[in-house]
């Protein structure tokens, strides 16, 4: 997991970042990136989604394509706050490498 520095990206124009170190994929390896929605989305009982149940669900469909991860994570996300509406964006990108 990759520590969480600075603003989000494209929340501000004038933003700068700065490059982090190099991190080296191989074969079968899978990065997830995310918006924190998913992280923060609320059941009914006010708890968050959390980071903990997003891997989960990306550890249990991590031999599937990149599209039914996101799927599965989507679905997921949308039992737990059990038909309540989005409060922020849910969006997840899975990139593999072959």
């Amino acid at each position: 997991m990759l520590k969480r520095i600075g603003i989000p990206l494209g929340i501000q124009p004038e933003a700068r970042y700065s490059v982090g170190p190099e991190i080296a994929l191989a074969s079968g390896d899978l990065a997830l990136f995310l918006t924190d929605g998913i992280e923060e989305a609320m059941s009914p009982g006010n708890e968050f989604f959390g980071v903990q149940r997003i891997l989960e669900v990306v550890r249990t469909h991590r031999e599937r394509p990149a599209r039914e991860i996101v799927a599965a994570l989507y679905q997921a996300g949308r039992q737990f706050i059990e038909g309540a509406p989005l409060l922020d964006d849910f969006t997840a990108v899975i990139l593999k490498v072959l």
